[in-house]
């Protein structure tokens, strides 16, 4: 490194990529927050449907129609 060269880390050398163990690691932590997605979406999935069925329910009641 040159103290008088302004522009001297754009031919400092790159830095080496990422190895094994960090492309690992992100894997992990991949596979773990699509979990964690996939299982609040299932968590609450009975709850919509619980929610639904029930307003289903109220409409046809509040219309009058008798028929289920």
């Amino acid at each position: 490194m040159d103290e008088n060269d302004p522009l001297w880390y754009d031919r400092a050398e790159p830095d080496e990529p990422p190895g094994l163990w960090l492309h690992a690691l992100a894997g992990v932590f991949w596979v773990l927050a699509s979990s964690i997605n996939v299982a609040k979406s299932v968590y609450r999935m009975p709850d919509r449907v619980w929610q639904r069925g029930t307003g289903w329910i109220a409409r046809r009641m509040a219309t009058g129609i008798r028929r289920l």
